[in-house]
């Protein structure tokens, strides 16, 4: 799925091809295709180039009492090719509406952390998970 970029690029190129067209500039017309082609090249990369990541979750203490704090830490390891683009990673917690937090890009064999704090506002078992990268 391209980016907000990616579309505003294919955007622009649609314009200045559509403007090539109607004023009749083959400079105009070379910039939209050049355009297109761009997009089209990094759509193709990065639906061959799948991420490989292993995420881990650490829960922070694992027992608590009404009303304690309670961190969830969420570990992204990259062990792809490449850097990863601006993770999003939703965290789902029963009761509530889950957790989404944003994860910086991880370069090549880099590590990043995320974390968040559980409601414990009610006693219970909290289940959290699963846990979705996009």
């Amino acid at each position: 799925m391209p980016t907000r970029t990616g579309w505003s690029v294919a955007g622009a190129a649609g314009a200045t091809l559509l403007a090539g067209r109607v004023f009749g500039f083959i400079e105009l017309l070379i910039i939209g295709v050049t355009l297109l082609a761009l997009v089209a090249a990094a759509f193709v990369l990065t639906s061959f180039t799948p991420l490989r990541l292993q995420v881990s979750r650490s829960v922070r203490p694992a027992r608590v009492h009404v009303g304690e704090p309670c961190r969830v830490v969420l570990a992204v390891r990259n062990d792809g090719p490449r850097r990863t683009p601006v993770l999003n990673l939703r965290d789902g917690v029963r009761g509530t509406a889950g957790a989404s937090l944003l994860a910086a890009p991880v370069e090549r064999g880099g590590r990043s952390t995320a974390a968040y704090v559980l409601p414990t506002t009610q006693r219970g078992v909290i289940e959290v998970g699963p846990l979705t990268v996009e």
